[in-house]
């Protein structure tokens, strides 16, 4: 209970709409990069690629432009991610019933931020954030990921080590198959940003929701007295069989 005054509840709607318009915004420049380097692509194997050129010159000229963008829109979602996990780990501290999360909000933020800790951290800290947040007060506790994050952090995953991969193979390889690996990260990305938008809003929905359940009154254990809430057999505290 103490945790949960010290974290009280604060609609992640802001963060989670800012965290949207910014995924949005990235996969608009994510489209136009893959235009962009599909006609860079077939500029190359048509020979076209000569300064003298102004088509390839233009598109030269894009598709840094679109560099800087995305560098740019990359900072502000680093920024964006971590309000929103923050955010959202203090609702779920205010939102349990009966346990609080294993992670705090100041140390499960740092486990999703830190590059590489975040591979193996992540998975855990958004499954707690996800079962402290849904309506079914079992799962309080549990580090089961739901299909929503599971999904969405097997995509993060995969695609960042075939990001990785994929440049690293072709980076080296000339002009043609260095932009066909280019093109291939970018539409990784953006399936990837899929993903992630739909469990920004999947579970900022489970929040609003268990929000407007815990303002209904509670039943309390005939045993022990504990106030339950939601559809359990037995009570967390005592054991006692609920009817």
């Amino acid at each position: 209970m103490n945790q949960a005054r010290r974290n009280e509840y604060e609609s992640s709607r802001q963060s989670t709409f800012f965290l949207l318009t910014l995924c949005a915004l990235q996969m608009i420049s994510g489209v136009c990069w893959a235009f962009v380097l599909s006609l860079l692509i077939y500029v190359y194997r048509s020979g076209l690629a000569d300064v003298g050129n102004p088509l390839f010159r233009s598109l030269l000229k894009v598709e840094k432009a679109l560099l800087w963008i995305d560098m740019g829109l990359a900072l502000l979602f680093f920024i964006g991610i971590v309000l929103w996990i923050f955010r959202s780990s203090r609702n779920a501290f205010a939102l349990s019933v009966h346990k609080p999360p294993f992670f705090t909000p100041g140390l499960a933020t740092l486990l999703c931020v830190i590059p590489v800790l975040n591979l193996f951290a992540q998975l855990p800290v958004m499954s707690q954030i996800w079962n402290h947040s849904v309506v079914d007060t079992r799962r309080e506790g549990s580090f089961r990921p739901s299909p929503t994050i599971l999904i969405w952090f097997v995509s993060w995953v995969v695609g960042t080590i075939a990001t990785v991969v994929i440049l690293f193979q072709t980076m080296f390889a000339g002009p043609v198959v260095f932009n066909v690996g280019r093109l291939t990260t970018v539409i990784i990305g953006l399936v990837t940003l899929v993903f992630a938008a739909l469990m920004y809003i999947r579970l900022h929905r489970h929040q609003e929701a268990k929000r407007r359940f815990l303002i209904e009154p509670p039943t309390p254990c005939p045993a022990c007295g504990e106030e339950i809430r939601g559809e359990v057999d037995e009570c967390p505290v005592c054991g006692a069989v609920i009817h």
